[in-house]
């Protein structure tokens, strides 16, 4: 097929349009009327010419020079049956922009061509340059016409590729009811059908396309009125199952129809043929099924010549090496990858170390809940050790107290309507204490934009509720808040003696009331504590707010906030008294402290890690600080990088580096892979990771850069070299997979899971462990897991099988045959991954399960085995001895009694079609009551006449056929034509006078056998051809000289090792010049041929009659001495004598010859010998006179 030109597939003069027309207008260009479209009187639309139907079944929608989208008769039925204004609707509302397309670049042949086509399920391929500009457009119909040359449907049958059921309407719908139907079921065609008849059958009036409902639609009539039979097509020539797929093809082409419908035997609709079943046929698996049925057949026929099979052989040999060195490369390719993906799950492991050491509460959850990852911060707030909340759902958590969450809370979320979502929870604390909680909740979705699992923040927010209720209850009990504020509060004297005191400051400070009347500010804090007494005293400031320290019992000091106003005397506005609150700060002062501690050691790290690290102005882009590590990367000191901004670093456009800290600021996106630039010229790729930090008081971005280079440089050349790998994987006809068996997935399978198993790869990479104990079979689990853990100790040769079930994306369950083997062990030994490859079995387990059902049914199971064990073994004997004959006539001969084992109770015989007389003769029967006439023709027998089998009963006599007696017709009889390459060779006939003896299984049997007879009938004719044409002479028909030499040397070895006597006679015509020099060389030849015909009559069965050169014949007697060899020879000599020839109706005179013999082993050992002795004897009969023998 690669040497096919794949510009001829291009169709350059499309129809295109722009993208503001309306569809109305655009329906008006695909449907040019040429001829009047007005309805007759009876309301009937007139048929029309085909040539005059010509019409484009889509347009390409194309702004400026670019390619925006086609528009299909499809997507034009859908906004019709919408009740859309199609006048009002723009092309660009309708059309798909997501189409698929080929780059004109990668456009090499029509293998990458009709896999797309099959896989996208498209009929029309747009080829576009690599600006998007239009370079024409690839359909169905086109790669058809290309490939006809080769005939690539001519060896498929309609019934492997027709699609069934085909949707039917009734004729009396209107055009409105069938295109809703068309267009619910997604169909390209509905057959037309009447009425059901008196006896419950439809009869099929014609077929609605998608083509005549537009074209309808062009005529702006009412489609709610139209009866749909005013616009259907009439049938074209119909096809049967048994058709070769070439004659729907030729059908199509015939009437320019894009369908070709299929009726039974009894002329009922069973199926369809469309342009895309078409294509189908041509697809990789279907190619493969086809070259494998044909490889089959040739090997079948053991008849080919030693040099055919020695050249087979080198080419085999040769493919041979060539598939050996792809497996070394693809070894190869498969080792590159696995390092890609070493150098991928180091990205990820530095990520997932992010993760875990955030300061935020961070988590990962399945869309259900179920936690799966929560790092230390998450663990430590909820006091559970990570093992312990994952596989927990978050929902357990909740306070028993409190109700169920409501389950539709999530569904804005999953539906997409809502980015985030809130919740404030009160979750139960593994010491069983209260946590109020802070939920922020986002969904990740997958690149076909379904969500795939929950990330969540959980922020406490015990101290905000505590607060919260404690305003509350201070609003509801204002008089008792003094009493029970959850701060400390006080009431001094304007000396700064504590004269009123709550528990709470009790608590802080560790005194009780009284004790607290004596002054306890830490004495560093005294002064600066008095001076704001004395300015609220003086009126300087209306209430100050200090953090001081406190003196406890212990002797230890404690930090506080105290925030202390002063009371005056409502009518004076002398101070009364001061009154205070005071909060206890000492963790939030201890966490201050932590902090710094905390900066010296990330300086510390910063400073000191071999990471490249800059720290980043989110708004100007301005580098605030950078690592060692970033100086010996980019070249620059740290003091210059900071004079730098990250826009100098960037080798994208400032626009772009914008947006990644645009990203990178409000969170949406953390990691980049960007290329930067060095002081040194090079551009560096590196992958970062960029977060928002506070810093000093600052908001910016802190990113951690990583050298990957040398990665992106292995990728690109990995995936150079990937597409010839992965288009070898795509195109076979099996799953192709690596399963890790640590993670317990599949890390790699080939597109063939869409067309077994309905999953995208992507989808199947992600299953995980639980995941896939669903999708397998419950019963065939357990085998899994065995067939899994054989790897344990398994040998790298080591390959196991395994067939069992998975389920099949749309719920059905799919058997599947693995073969898998060890590839790979990590670096303790131990099995890590496995290679293999899954075949899809299910049609064969289906037909095991319908064999094993039917099975059950019968009482006599067991017998019905045996006797179908007893057919095969018939059968393979039948095979072996069919092989074995040498001659037509002897495997005639031996039929009858192989064949007669296999149906019992049933009379039989195989008839030959003689083409010479167009008869069909019996060759071989059996049984006794054939029922048959042994002589008719062809036309006599219903299976001839249709070329496919033939059953009658006797409760439909009209069915017979015509060579069956009628006067003693069977009860049932069955005719099986006998075909070989395409053509009729003869007849199997079965009948017998019980009716059931010739049931579906003997049909089969008969079919089986048919083929077999077929196949080793015409081989053995073949074999008879080739061996006469290569031991036989053309024009005498006696043996040729090859042939004598090499029978002479077999018979002189018979008769030495039998120690008789062996007489050789050359024969020589005298004067034969004079009759081709007399009457031409045609009279020559008939004196050769009636001599040669003489000769052969004149001569023993086990003598040798050959044409040794020119007029020369030699005769080989076997067992004759040197008398009874003369004696034979002057008979010989005598019996032409009388010979009487003529030459268009001239007499040719008498006929002489010469005669030279020679005898084993008197003369010679060796056939060389003797025949230089017959040879001289003849040259001494030519000299002595001729008419003679001498010897």
């Amino acid at each position: 097929m690669s040497t096919v030109s794949v510009e001829a597939a291009i169709d350059p003069h499309t129809i295109t349009v722009p993208p503001d027309i309306s569809v109305k207008e655009a329906i008006a260009r695909m449907s040019p009327i040429r001829i009047s479209c007005s309805r007759s009187s009876n309301g009937v639309f007139p048929q029309r010419d085909r040539a005059e139907e010509t019409r484009a079944s889509y347009v390409c929608v194309v702004e400026g020079e670019r390619l925006l989208g086609l528009l299909t008769e499809r997507e034009i039925l859908r906004c019709f049956t919408q009740d859309t204004n199609l006048e009002k609707l723009s092309v660009s509302e309708v059309v798909d922009r997501h189409f698929v397309a080929l780059d004109e670049s990668t456009y090499r042949d029509l293998f990458c061509t009709i896999n797309l086509l099959y896989h996208h399920r498209l009929r029309h391929l747009p080829i576009v340059t690599e600006g998007g500009k239009l370079r024409g457009v690839v359909t169905s119909d086109g790669i058809c016409n290309v490939l006809k040359s080769l005939n690539p449907f001519e060896w498929r049958r309609v019934e492997e590729v027709m699609s069934s059921p085909v949707l039917g309407a009734d004729g009396t719908a209107s055009v409105w009811e069938v295109t809703q139907l068309v267009a619910q079921h997604r169909v390209s065609c509905v057959a037309i059908e009447s009425s059901t008849n008196g006896n419950g059958r439809s009869h099929s009036l014609g077929v609605v396309t998608e083509a005549n409902i537009v074209q309808f639609l062009n005529l702006g009539l009412d489609a709610r009125a139209v009866p749909i039979q005013t616009i259907s097509s009439a049938l074209p020539n119909i096809l049967r199952p048994g058709d070769r797929l070439q004659r729907a093809y030729e059908q199509m082409q015939q009437h320019q129809v894009r369908q070709s419908l299929v009726f039974d035997g009894q002329d009922e609709l069973i199926g369809i043929v469309t342009e895309r079943d078409l294509i189908r046929s041509l697809a990789p698996m279907e190619l493969y099924n086809t070259v494998d049925f044909l490889h089959r057949q040739v090997h079948s026929l053991q008849a080919e010549k030693a040099a055919l099979l020695e050249r087979h052989n080198q080419e085999l040999e040769q493919e041979d090496d060539k598939f050996s060195l792809l497996n070394e490369r693809l070894q190869h390719e498969i080792e590159e990858r696995q390092l890609a993906q070493a150098a991928q799950r180091a990205s990820e492991e530095l990520a997932g170390a992010t993760f875990d050491r955030a300061a935020v509460s961070m988590f990962h959850a399945r869309l259900d809940g179920q936690i799966v990852r929560a790092n230390g911060q998450c663990c430590n707030l909820l006091g559970y050790a990570p093992p312990q909340l994952q596989g927990r759902s978050l929902f357990e958590l909740l306070h028993p107290d409190d109700p169920p969450l409501n389950p539709k809370w999530l569904d804005p979320l999953l539906e997409g309507k809502r980015a985030k979502a809130f919740k404030e929870l009160r979750f139960l604390h593994s010491t069983g204490s209260e946590l109020w909680i802070e939920l922020n909740l986002s969904v990740v979705s997958r690149a076909t934009g379904e969500p795939d699992y929950l990330i969540g923040a959980i922020e406490d927010i015990s101290d905000r509720k505590y607060g919260e209720a404690l305003l509350q209850d201070c609003e509801e009990r204002f008089h008792a808040i003094f009493e029970q504020a959850a701060v400390g509060m006080e009431i001094c004297t304007l000396e700064g003696r504590f004269f009123r005191l709550n528990q709470k400051f009790c608590d802080i400070v560790g005194y009780n009331r009284i004790e607290l009347l004596e002054y306890i500010t830490h004495p560093d804090d005294l002064q600066k504590s008095q001076e704001s007494m004395r300015q609220l005293l003086d009126g300087e400031i209306p209430h100050y707010l200090m953090e001081k320290r406190y003196i406890c019992k212990d002797g230890s000091s404690v930090w506080v906030s105290v925030m202390l106003s002063l009371m005056r005397e409502s009518t004076t506005g002398e101070p009364k008294y001061f009154i205070g609150i005071v909060q206890d700060i000492d963790a939030r002062k201890r966490a201050e402290v932590a902090l710094k501690e905390s900066e010296r050691r990330f300086r510390s790290m910063f400073e000191s890690h071999k990471s490249i690290m800059l720290l980043i102005e989110p708004d100007y882009g301005a580098i605030i600080d950078a690592n060692q590590a970033a100086e010996s990367f980019y070249g620059q000191t740290q003091e210059r990088l900071c004079r730098l901004t990250i826009f100098d670093l960037h080798h994208l456009s400032r626009q772009q580096v914008e947006q990644e800290m645009k990203q990178a600021k409000l969170e949406l996106q953390n990691s980049f892979v960007v290329p930067h630039k060095t002081s040194r010229g090079e551009v560096r790729w590196v992958e970062g990771f960029s977060s928002p930090i506070e810093y000093h008081g600052k908001q910016l971005l802190f990113s951690i850069l990583h050298d990957i280079t040398d990665r992106k440089q292995a990728e690109e050349a990995l995936r150079e070299s990937q597409r010839f790998v992965q288009q070898i994987a795509d195109s076979t006809p099996n799953i192709l997979y690596i399963y890790d068996l640590l993670d317990c997935r599949h890390i790699y399978v080939n597109h063939e899971i869409i067309t077994i198993l309905g999953y995208t790869p992507e989808e199947f990479q992600n299953i995980d462990t639980q995941t896939l104990k669903e999708v397998i079979y419950p019963e065939d689990y357990p085998r899994f897991l065995s067939h899994i853990q054989k790897f344990d100790i398994a040998k790298i040769e080591d390959v196991f099988e395994l067939e069992f079930r998975m389920k099949h994306a749309n719920g059905q369950w799919r058997w599947l045959y693995r073969k898998d083997t060890l590839f790979n062990r990590n670096t303790d030994g131990k099995a890590q991954q496995i290679l293999g490859t899954a075949t899809d079995i299910t049609e064969r387990k289906q037909m095991e399960d319908r064999l094993q059902h039917a099975n059950q049914e019968l009482q006599g199971s067991v017998n019905q085995l045996q006797l179908w064990n007893y057919e095969m073994r018939l059968l393979g004997k039948m095979s072996d001895f069919l092989q074995a004959c040498l001659t037509v006539e002897e495997a005639y001969s031996a039929i009858s009694d192989l064949l007669q084992p296999l149906f019992p109770n049933c009379s039989g015989g195989v008839f030959v079609l003689e083409p010479s007389s167009n008869m069909v003769e019996i060759v071989s029967n059996w049984g006794e009551g054939l029922q048959s006439e042994t002589l008719f023709t062809p036309n006599d027998c219903w299976a001839l006449r249709r070329g496919l089998l033939h059953e009658a009963q006797q409760n439909s006599p009209n069915l017979f056929c015509r060579h069956t007696h009628n006067s003693l017709r069977p009860a049932e009889s069955l005719c099986v034509p006998m075909m070989a390459q395409g053509e009729i060779m003869g007849l199997l006939y079965l009948c017998s006078q019980k009716e059931g003896e010739l049931s579906e299984a003997k049909h089969q049997l008969a079919r089986t056998v048919s083929e077999h007879l077929s196949l080793a009938l015409a081989n053995l004719k073949l074999r008879e051809t080739l061996h006469n044409q290569s031991i036989r002479d053309p024009l005498t028909g006696l043996f040729n000289r090859r042939y004598m030499e090499e029978s002479l040397q077999q018979a002189l070895h018979r008769a030495s090792r039998g120690e008789y006597t062996l007489g050789i006679v050359m024969v020589d015509v005298d004067h034969f010049k004079k009759y081709n020099d007399t009457w031409g060389h045609e009279a020559g030849d008939i004196v050769l041929r009636e001599l040669a015909h003489f000769l052969q009559n004149s001569i023993r069965a086990s003598d040798i009659a050959c044409r040794y050169g020119g007029e020369e014949l030699t005769l080989i007697f076997p067992g004759m001495n040197l008398e009874e060899t003369r004696k034979r020879a002057e008979q010989i000599c005598q019996d032409v004598r009388q010979l009487n020839l003529h030459y268009h109706n001239q007499p040719l005179g008498t006929i002489t010859i010469s005669l030279g013999i020679a005898c084993f082993p008197e003369h010679g050992q060796i056939g060389e010998t003797l025949i230089q002795r017959a040879d001289a004897a003849l040259y001494r009969a030519k000299s002595e006179g001729r008419d003679r023998v001498v010897g």
